[in-house]
């Protein structure tokens, strides 16, 4: 697996430029060696952050309505 530093999304990083840079990854490129596998877990992994991000806000939100 990635370290989790690789994982993170970069700010103001793309889809295709977290993707690009997964795919890229040497850590990526040995554990998922067939490329269809690895863009697979890259957007899985895209997934994943997009809705940390999203529950965050949430949260936040709710916080501030008071």
């Amino acid at each position: 697996m990635p370290s989790k530093s690789t994982l993170k999304r970069k700010p103001g990083e793309t889809r295709s430029e977290y993707v690009s840079r997964l795919m890229k990854n040497k850590t990526m490129q040995k554990e998922y060696k067939d490329p269809k596998q690895r863009v697979a877990v890259a957007y899985s992994y895209w997934r994943q952050s997009t809705n940390k991000s999203k529950s965050k806000s949430k949260s936040k939100s709710k916080k501030t309505k008071r």
